[in-house]
């Protein structure tokens, strides 16, 4: 073939793909500018906000010579600190969604069009009132209140390790109809947690945990003398609660860089965050490898997402499905006038969604699927034009450092802004449960239906022991 006949044909092909980038582009762009949708209901899952260590003396094994700091309140308890965090999330959600024509523009939004729902724990419970505090800039007694299912007339009077629990937030139990069977855990857990292991950054990691930590003491330790974290073996245990736990450097890593993270977040002075270590955002996230692959694990494998999930996402779709249809059948009954629902829960609770739902995210300099205090799944339902609803998934959190500082957050007036006071956004991709989305929305009937098919039923109701 003469090369000048060689070199019009790859003219053509180059052109020809040049001109069909473009048609997809002009579709694309076309698709988004059709997209023009009313927001009629938005439905957040929220984590609680920044609180002190779960267990103390846990955290006292795991290191021989340090001292960890003091917070100025109990155990998993949420700080003060925290609950102003949660009280600027409100606010930027009260702005967010002004400014997106879900509330007037001309007038307050009204108690009744906000409900928020929390998990029984104190940490949930005041980080919801935080959130509505933020949202209704008011305070105290003057702010409409945070439905749980023990909150009473007087307002709740939380702890903040209570004894019970709601099963929207924690279905599973050792008995009853939603349980979860260790050894089909096992199996599952046990591939995964090899291939963990063998991940870029795990041993770097489990390396500077130990000169971080000085890990650990004898209760640690396979014999009584002192031993490290390289000396410990990774392992697949019950758990208490009915479910399974792991043992060994991914755990005590975990627990270690979350609490790490939340002394940063809670403004601690930076030779008290990590010993020094974590003087930086970028410091703390590098040290949050192993808390990803805990998580991984325990919260996003498939068979435990499912039964630790399944209740809280059936909850999120019947609480769309009240505004889409007019009709709904919720576990907990939601007011048919709020377009605001928010349910504060637990960062497990959020990694079981995103497991079962097969949600993925990447929040700013984060981790990817991280799930930081007072951060939040929204899930918007839309309406265009023609009258047919769609549901878009996001995910919104506060930056470590908009945390530290208490930085109140702000929407940007210009597009090309510095950002410095708007919160991290990221766009989740669903596209799994449609044929086709518009502007990353799919439409309700497809995402309710595919999600729906999804639940592991008997947890979506659980049965009491």
């Amino acid at each position: 073939m003469p090369r000048d006949l060689l070199t019009i044909i790859a003219g053509r092909s180059i052109w020809a793909r040049i001109l069909s980038a473009a048609l997809v582009l002009g579709a694309l762009i076309l698709e988004s500018a059709a997209a023009q949708f009313t927001l009629e209901r938005v439905v957040l899952v929220s984590r609680h906000g920044v609180r002190a260590p779960t267990d103390s003396r846990e955290l006292n094994d795991y290191t021989k010579s340090r001292t960890w700091p003091t917070w100025p309140v109990k155990d998993a308890c949420l700080t003060p600190h925290g609950k102003l965090l949660a009280s600027r999330m409100g606010s930027f959600y009260r702005g967010e969604l002004t400014a997106r024509g879900l509330f007037p523009a001309n007038r307050r939004p009204t108690a009744k069009e906000v409900y928020v729902f929390a998990d029984i724990s104190q940490r949930t419970v005041e980080t919801g009132a935080g959130l509505i505090e933020g949202f209704f800039a008011c305070k105290g007694a003057a702010c409409p209140a945070v439905a749980c299912l023990t909150c009473g007339p007087a307002g709740p009077s939380q702890e903040c390790k209570p004894s019970t629990k709601d099963p929207l937030f924690h279905p599973v139990s050792r008995e009853g109809s939603c349980t979860i069977d260790p050894t089909r855990a096992w199996e599952e857990l046990r591939g995964p947690l090899e291939k963990a292991q063998k991940q870029p950054g795990y041993h770097d990691t489990v390396r500077k945990l130990q000169d971080v930590l000085d890990c650990c003491r004898p209760p640690l330790c396979p014999t009584k003398d002192d031993c490290t974290l390289n000396d410990l073996h990774n392992k697949i245990v019950d758990s208490k609660d009915g479910g399974v736990s792991l043992n060994g450097p991914i755990a005590i890593g975990s627990t270690a860089s979350e609490v790490f993270l939340l002394e940063y977040a809670q403004g601690m002075r930076s030779d008290q965050v990590a010993w020094g270590h974590g003087s930086t955002a970028e410091h703390v996230i590098k040290l949050m490898l192993l808390h990803g692959v805990q998580f991984d694990l325990l919260q996003r494998t498939e068979y435990l997402a499912k039964r630790q999930g399944s209740a809280l996402v059936d909850q999120v779709l019947e609480t769309l499905r009240q505004t889409a249809r007019g009709t709904s059948h919720p576990v907990r009954p939601v007011p048919r006038e709020a377009k605001l629902v928010i349910y504060v829960g637990h960062d497990t609770n959020l990694a079981n969604i995103g497991g079962m739902l097969k949600f993925n995210w990447q929040l700013g300099r984060y981790e990817q699927n991280e799930t930081p205090p007072a951060g939040a799944m929204m899930f918007e339902l839309l309406r265009d034009t023609a009258g047919k609803h769609f549901v878009r998934v996001s995910y919104v959190s506060q930056t470590l450092d908009q945390m530290r500082q208490s930085t109140i957050l702000r929407l940007p007036r210009r597009s090309r802004e510095h950002r410095t006071t708007t919160p991290d956004l990221a766009r989740i991709a669903i596209d799994k449960y449609c044929a086709r989305t518009l502007d990353g929305a799919c439409p309700f009937d497809e995402f309710y239906e595919n999600a729906k098919a999804r639940l592991h039923l008997a947890c979506v109701r659980p049965k009491p022991n």
